[in-house]
């Protein structure tokens, strides 16, 4: 019921250039609310939505309060949803835009964990989808692809089996089915396949292959009024040159590279940003960006180091921590709880195979070792393989392991995603020390 300070001690604040000490406020629950909403430096006071919650908090101890969304998603691909905190991105966006106005097909190509399904859901759609004069659908190619293309075409005469007939029997449908989506929605449109390599691991891949790609091509015309573009790892484009219909297209071939440190910085300030946080010392982004710069998924590391800080966050001064970072072992112990995680989900089989996988990607010294994916699948029983295959698969798809491909080797070859992950993943190290140790080693070097 009265002020906190003088009217007298108010008229000094004008000229002084040090906090004033509010000794008079009682020890109370709201008391730190009150100094924080008084903070001296704009940024250090509470937002709006955060004093709604605090104060509600104070209120009612057992409110229920929304929780704050994460800005960060870990691993995962961004989604559409996500758009606005998807940074780092703008000059391949308009380089992309641009090849849109010139290519009717264009390939995304990169290693796994790149981030090319990220650059078309939470960067291309939206900023077409912001001109009005487009409509974007997307597929992945599991399954069926000519069911999953159906489906996501749709059609108002056909059901998606009898759609999935017909572009199957006549190469020449899906440009019928495309103008008609145009025509429907008075726009142009964007096809986009993710995940193209897995058309390329179907059982009888040449057949869905060819059959689909000539499909694609035969509708990739730059004077429609719609575009196709599909992103593929690097490691499975050799596939994709040796489909006689979609050579003429590879000359649009966007190869996507990683981002520079600039970026991967705008890719952690940026979020923070979105959702009134910050780092409690700029050094902190420096010190992330500096672990994982170097590494191939850089991307997706950095997205699952802000996520776990994310989690250990202080609410209350809307921070993310560097003691937090330090005591979670950086970029390479998030990463190490991530996979512990993963191999918790296994038979004891699965884990079996997983630790020969990876195992066989790792030198005697704990450093990484780039393999091919027939060498890493080598001496596992042939009973095995079918499992193997499939677990090599999850291990690329969460980004445990990556596949790149450069100009002295083809095709591409395997490594697990972290130099230090040897290190931070517990269940590997111990792995790694039962079988190397004495260099009584279960794989024979190769050079």
């Amino acid at each position: 019921g009265c002020r906190p300070i003088s009217d007298l001690e108010i008229a000094r604040l004008a000229f002084s250039n040090h906090p004033h000490e509010i000794l008079r406020l009682p020890s109370a629950p709201w008391a730190k609310l009150v100094r924080d909403c008084l903070a001296i430096a704009p940024a250090a006071r509470p937002t709006a939505e955060d004093l709604v919650r605090r104060i509600t908090t104070l209120l009612d101890p057992c409110a229920s309060i929304v929780p704050e969304r994460c800005p960060f998603p870990g691993l995962a691909a961004f989604s559409r949803g996500g758009a606005a905190d998807y940074f780092g991105r703008d000059a391949e966006l308009d380089t992309l835009v641009e090849q849109l106005g010139r290519h009717a097909l264009i390939p995304v190509v990169g290693p796994s964990g790149i981030g090319k399904s990220s650059l078309i859901r939470a960067g291309l759609f939206p900023r077409l989808e912001r001109t009005g004069s487009w409509v974007t659908m997307s597929l992945r190619l599991d399954g069926s692809p000519f069911h999953r293309l159906a489906a996501a075409l749709g059609s108002p005469d056909q059901t998606v089996g009898e759609l999935a007939e017909s572009l199957r029997e006549d190469p020449d449908y899906l440009s019928l089915a495309l103008r008609n989506v145009a025509k429907r929605h008075d726009a142009q449109v964007l096809l986009f396949l993710d995940k193209f390599e897995e058309l390329c691991k179907l059982a009888a891949p040449q057949d869905d292959l060819m059959a689909f790609c000539d499909c694609l091509a035969r509708a990739a015309s730059g004077s429609n009024p719609w575009r196709i573009v599909l992103a593929l790892r690097d490691d499975f484009l050799d596939r994709l040159t040796a489909v006689p219909s979609m050579r003429p297209h590879l000359p649009a071939v966007m190869v996507l590279g990683p981002l520079s440190r600039a970026n991967l910085s705008a890719a952690i300030y940026g979020p923070l940003a979105n959702v009134n946080y910050r780092a409690d010392i700029p050094e902190l982004v420096t010190h992330i960006v500096d672990e994982i710069a170097e590494e191939p998924a850089s991307l997706p590391l950095l997205q699952l180091t802000c996520k776990a800080l994310w989690e250990r966050r202080d609410v209350a001064t809307r921070q993310i921590l560097t003691i937090e970072y330090k005591a979670m072992g950086g970029a390479t112990g998030a990463l190490g709880t991530y996979a512990q995680g993963l191999v918790a989900d296994l038979t004891h089989e699965e884990v079996h195979l997983v630790r020969r996988m990876l195992l066989s990607l790792v030198h005697p010294d704990g450093t990484r070792r780039r393999r091919l994916r027939t060498e890493v699948l080598d001496g596992i029983p042939a009973a095995s393989r079918p499992v193997a295959r499939a677990l090599l698969d999850r291990l690329l798809d969460r980004r445990l392991v990556i596949a790149a491909q450069d100009s002295r080797h083809h095709p591409a070859q395997l490594e697990i995603v972290h130099e230090a992950l040897a290190m931070a993943w517990p269940q590997l190290g111990t792995w790694f020390d039962e079988t190397y140790e004495g260099f009584n080693m279960t794989y024979e070097e190769r050079p």
